[in-house]
């Protein structure tokens, strides 16, 4: 009896036709007898169970990124109307600023003036 499976496989004898059979049934797949039902199953739960995860983590993603959208958004426009605001309250300060101005103008004339009506 040789060693080598090719030869055992054209041998003939009582174990024969039980090799041949057994040959055809692996021939595409081969089955490793110590694998049990129950590893097979822990397998196929465990690849469910993380594609159930990842599936769970993209949606969650999902919906924090579509809040953050929104939250972004609602800065933006917060931000367009305090900039509109401050363009308000800064013309209005300009214009405080240049009657502040006048008005100090007016004093020091007003001063000048009376110091100059003194000195005659």
């Amino acid at each position: 009896m040789s060693t080598h499976y090719e030869d055992d496989m054209h041998e003939d004898g009582p174990g024969a036709p039980m090799r041949r059979e057994h040959d055809r049934r692996h021939r595409f797949f081969r089955f490793d007898p110590t694998v049990s039902t129950g590893i097979l199953v822990n397998l196929l739960g465990s690849l469910v169970g993380g594609a159930i995860a990842l599936s769970v983590m993209y949606s969650t993603y999902r919906e924090d990124r579509t809040a953050m959208l929104k939250d972004i958004e609602a800065v933006k426009i917060s931000a367009q109307r305090d900039r509109e605001d401050l363009k308000g309250v800064v013309a209005e300060m300009r214009s405080d600023i240049r009657d502040v101005k006048s008005d100090l103008r007016d004093v020091l004339r007003t001063q000048q003036q009376q110091q100059y009506q003194q000195r005659r």
